[in-house]
Parts: structure tokens; C-alpha cells; sequence
């Protein structure tokens, strides 16, 4: 169901409605400060900018806010018709981290989502929220990374992207999730999962060590340990013999389309 909000923030370029997350009066407040910043008196850092996204972060009452915008989705016509369907891109964003952490699982808190439409279609929105704290995580993290993306497919989640550069590491040595969305895989199941775990390992050498025996002699890991071997084979044996390996490909296919041209 399409959460909506009868709250708005009136700017130049328009009424923004605010979705909220967290109180309604802290999601007022930050998506005001944020669209109508005071001079002078606000300090606002853009951490990426470019034609897909911008992410800006700011401080407010001590604590850490990221506001981020999708601005390749927000600007493809296909994709203000389904958001009237599906939802918009940072509300199932904001929804994500909510219930990762209803989940139990660290990651940043949402605190609000500004959408501003024209002629009902959204034409521009953002997504605010609090940052997670941590450490970025590193190669020898094995342990946290594979336990916290075990846990999560143990509920049936998988999260996309499971490298270490989006997740961070606590005070407590936990993994905390960044960058992520979640997605609830809805066909070949164990296979998908199998292959996100397998991203994790090949992206993180440490995580094999920490990943459940079971998993590991499972059908499916097998099957793609031995797939990866082979195309690694296929690319080996491509890079050594490319010399003569193409021109007799090419010799092959001239003379396949003679013997055709020929019948």
C-alpha cells in the first residue's frame, strides 16, 4: 500500500509532500531545514553528484543525516507512471531500512520521504535518513559479513550488492547494512540466495571461512564453484591462444556463410 502524508513544505519549485518515518514533527522539521536551508546558518556537504544520484549530508541536533535524491529515476518518464503501481523508489527505500531493523539488523534509520509531483506524476524526490555508525568494512571482516548475510537469508531476505564496501563495521564488531534494498525472491529462491552468498565470498576471501559447512557442500554452491572454474578455464585458455584462436573462428564463419551462400 502507497503511503501518503498530508503534510507539505512549500518551495520555489513546488509543494513537496512529507512522508514520515519517525515523528511527524522530526520529519517536518529536517525535510524544511533540507528544501528551505537558512543562510548562513546551515552547513550542507555533497558526499556524490551526478546524473543518477546526489547524496548530501547535514547535521541537526548533534546527530548525522543523509539526504539522498534518485535523479535517474526520478527523470524517466516509464518511471513516474509506475510509481503511481508500485510506489516510489526512495518509499521502498525508506520501507527497506525499516524493516531491516524491525528485523533486527543494524542500518540506517529512515526519517522521511519528499515527493513532489506535477500533474500527479512525481517528478522529484528524496529520502532522509540517519546515518548508520561504523567503521568502514574491510577484507579481514569475514566473520560479521557472512553471519549478518546468513541471518538475513534465514528470514528470506537478500539485500543486492553484497560486497564490503556496503556494509560498516561497530563498536560491538557487528556488521551494519548500508546501501542496500532489500528484495524477498520470489522465484528459484536458493539459487539466488546461493548466488549473493557467493558474491559475498568472492568479494570478501575472509567470509568463506565463516559460512555454514552445509552451505558449502550444498548442490547448488557446488554447481556454481564448478561453473566458475570452467569460465575461468574459458577465459585462461581465450587470453593465451587469442593469436591464432580468432582467425580460425574467422575462417570457420567465412566459410560457413560460402557453404551457405553456395546452396
Amino acid at each position: 500500500m502507497t503511503r501518503r502524508s498530508n503534510r507539505y513544505v512549500t518551495t520555489d519549485r513546488g509543494d513537496f509532500e512529507v512522508v514520515p518515518f519517525a515523528s511527524e514533527q522530526l520529519a517536518v522539521q529536517l525535510a524544511e531545514l533540507y528544501l528551505r536551508p537558512p543562510q548562513g546558518q546551515f552547513a550542507l556537504q555533497t558526499v556524490k553528484e551526478g546524473a543518477h544520484s546526489l547524496i548530501q549530508r547535514f547535521e541537526f541536533n548533534g546527530q548525522e543525516y543523509f539526504a539522498k535524491q534518485p535523479r535517474g529515476r526520478d527523470s524517466r518518464p516509464w518511471e513516474r507512471v509506475l510509481e503511481k503501481l508500485r510506489g516510489s523508489e526512495v518509499v521502498r527505500y525508506a520501507e527497506s531500512m525499516e524493516t531491516l531493523r524491525e528485523l533486527g539488523f543494524k542500518g540506517p534509520e529512515p526519517v522521511a520521504c519528499l515527493l513532489r509531483r506535477r500533474f500527479g506524476l512525481l517528478v522529484e524526490s528524496y529520502i532522509i535518513y540517519r546515518a548508520a555508525e561504523g567503521r568502514k568494512a574491510e577484507q579481514t571482516d569475514g566473520r560479521p559479513l557472512a553471519r549478518a548475510l546468513t541471518a538475513l537469508h534465514d528470514h528470506g531476505y537478500m539485500r543486492r550488492d553484497a560486497i564490503p564496501r556496503n556494509f560498516l563495521i561497530d563498536e560491538e564488531g557487528d556488521a551494519v547494512f548500508i546501501d542496500f534494498r532489500l528484495m524477498r525472491p520470489r522465484l528459484l529462491n536458493s539459487l539466488r540466495l546461493t548466488l549473493e552468498k557467493d558474491q559475498l565470498i568472492r568479494a570478501c576471501a575472509s567470509a568463506a571461512d565463516h559460512v555454514d559447512d552445509s552451505f558449502r557442500q550444498s548442490l547448488s554452491f557446488r554447481s556454481l564453484y564448478r561453473y566458475r572454474r570452467f569460465a575461468r578455464w574459458i577465459k585462461k585458455f581465450r587470453r593465451r591462444h587469442k593469436a591464432w584462436l580468432y582467425p580460425v573462428l574467422l575462417v570457420l564463419i567465412v566459410a560457413s556463410l560460402f557453404q551457405v551462400l553456395g546452396q
